[in-house]
């Protein structure tokens, strides 16, 4: 086992990276309310009317503040 994780940090030092590649977790992306929330964030990222805000304080306020969702 430590010869295992010597070589792990080698490899990392030696790279300067992780020695493994990363991926996304699948199950998330296949899933079609995921990929909406996604699609939707990205959509607000680019919206000059999307209501901002500057902490999250003001955010949990605004939240407690808003209509119930039905």
């Amino acid at each position: 086992m430590s010869s295992a994780i010597n070589v792990f940090f080698r490899q990392g030092v030696r790279e300067q990276a992780i020695p493994f590649e990363l991926k996304p977790y699948d199950s998330f992306y296949k899933n079609p309310e995921s990929m909406a929330a996604l699609e939707e964030s990205k959509r607000l990222m680019k919206d000059p009317h999307a209501k901002t805000f500057k902490s999250t304080q003001a955010l949990v306020d605004d939240l407690l503040n808003g209509e119930e969702v039905k």
